[in-house]
């Protein structure tokens, strides 16, 4: 069972997934996430980087539907989407790799680490505040060297879909909780 916690960031998550901002979740937001960061990262269709990304989307959506989706509308509601997440092999599976997916975007050069410009254009899309992108950023960069790497990155989504600890660095991986 997730804690008050989990579910206040499973909440946050939703508000980000719910692109159209209409209280629901369908194929249609999970596509605009994906073209948003495309476009932003000149990440053109057809490419590897392009057919991985929509890979783990449509994964993402398949399995939302297979998990989430308790009443078979093909859409997602909050609740829907908050109860899903108490599945440690639906976090695992899906969504800690989709979020990995949205990190190698964000990495333009490829050189395994994100730059605080990077991560900035990747969060930005989705409707983080730039205060609570700089906080973010501040708190995932571990070593303060200026770049999440992918390790630091990996701790943090891990943190922010499976910590119940309140102090956990990942926590602010979507913004500001609360």
């Amino acid at each position: 069972m997730a804690t008050a916690l989990q579910n206040q960031k499973f909440s946050v998550l939703f508000d980000r997934f719910d692109a159209d901002q209409n209280g629901k979740i369908d194929q249609t937001d999970i596509d605009l996430i994906v073209q948003g960061w495309c476009t932003t990262f000149e990440i053109a269709p057809g490419t590897p980087k392009w057919r991985t990304m929509v890979g783990h989307a449509n994964k993402l959506w398949q399995d939302l539907l297979g998990h989430a989706d308790t009443d078979g509308d093909k859409e997602v509601s909050r609740e829907e989407w908050v109860n899903s997440m108490d599945k440690p092999e639906f976090l695992e599976d899906v969504l800690i790799p989709f979020a990995l997916a949205t990190y190698e975007l964000a990495d333009t050069d490829g050189d395994g680490r994100v730059s605080r410009e990077e991560m900035d254009r990747a969060q930005q899309h989705s409707g983080m505040s730039p205060e609570d992108r700089a906080q973010s950023f501040a708190v995932l960069d571990i070593d303060g060297d200026g770049y999440v790497t992918k390790e630091e990155f990996t701790t943090a989504a891990r943190d922010f879909f499976l910590s119940t600890d309140a102090n956990a660095p990942g926590n602010l991986l979507a913004g500001k909780l609360g």
